[in-house]
């Protein structure tokens, strides 16, 4: 609950901190006042997210994973576009189309680290692996969050 409490405001800094740098030096301060500007709309669209998501993995695996992709850009819409939640869920239903696949590989190679991380478990502490995995999780959150951003500006650029 906290994370996704959280998750907006950080999701709206990093997505807008992404987009500004390609052609300017951001303002922190700025940044913050647009990522606090969005975070109702960023909010409710994690939560309709997350709920079609999850009904569309309880029916089955493959509808949630099919979902999950068309709606993954729906934060983006709100951020870059800025757009309402529905347009913006529309928008990543449209973007994503016809590179579903390319954005499904993607996501696999993205999640790739963390996989690959759970397999040291073992070799730590329990408390020390504890306090990597959030440092790992905490990076690879903001890497996987600037992937799909720039998939996104990609994309637009295509379409």
């Amino acid at each position: 609950i906290i994370f996704l409490l959280v998750s907006p405001y950080f999701i709206g800094l990093l997505v807008r901190f992404i987009y500004e740098t390609r052609e300017k030096k951001p303002s922190w301060q700025e940044l913050s006042k647009f990522a606090l500007r969005k975070y109702a709309p960023l909010l409710i669209i994690y939560i309709i997210y997350s709920i079609v998501t999850f009904i569309g993995a309880i029916l089955l695996l493959i509808p949630g994973i099919f979902l999950s992709i068309k709606l993954i850009m729906c934060d983006c819409g709100i951020i870059l576009e800025n757009e309402g939640v529905i347009v913006s869920l529309k928008r990543s239903w449209t973007i994503t189309k016809g590179n579903w696949w390319r954005l499904l590989a993607l996501l696999l190679i993205s999640y790739l680290p963390f996989v690959i991380f759970s397999f040291f478990e073992s070799l730590f502490p329990k408390i020390i692996y504890i306090l990597l995995n959030l440092l790992v999780i905490s990076c690879g959150f903001m890497w996987f969050q600037s992937i799909l951003t720039l998939a996104y500006l990609r994309l637009r650029e295509v379409k």
